[in-house]
């Protein structure tokens, strides 16, 4: 049976090209994605770094993308046109873009 970790409100979700996983952009305070293996049900949480850079409370809007080749999530950010990356394999975040 797969775990679910999903206890805060959904902003988006989406499927890697692959397939493989499911990811969920959470409504919190952490700028937190959900991923989802659908192949093993393995659950990776994925926040954004705490380092004071980063005001990411109360951001309504949120939405989850997966690079082409599903190496990458990513979690764009209405408020300040923040989108966070993370390396999907070794769950470190990369370099932040503001658009």
């Amino acid at each position: 049976m797969a775990k679910c970790l999903v206890s805060l409100l959904i902003s988006s979700i989406a499927f890697s090209p692959d397939g493989q996983w499911l990811a969920v952009a959470l409504l919190d305070n952490m700028a937190s994605i959900q991923l989802h293996n659908l192949q093993t049900n393995e659950v990776k949480l994925f926040q954004a770094r705490k380092d004071g850079t980063q005001h990411l409370d109360n951001i309504n809007n949120r939405v989850v993308l997966f690079s082409s080749d599903s190496r990458f999530v990513q979690l764009y950010t209405n408020r300040n046109g923040i989108c966070l990356r993370w390396d999907i394999n070794s769950g470190l975040e990369q370099q932040n873009l503001v658009l």
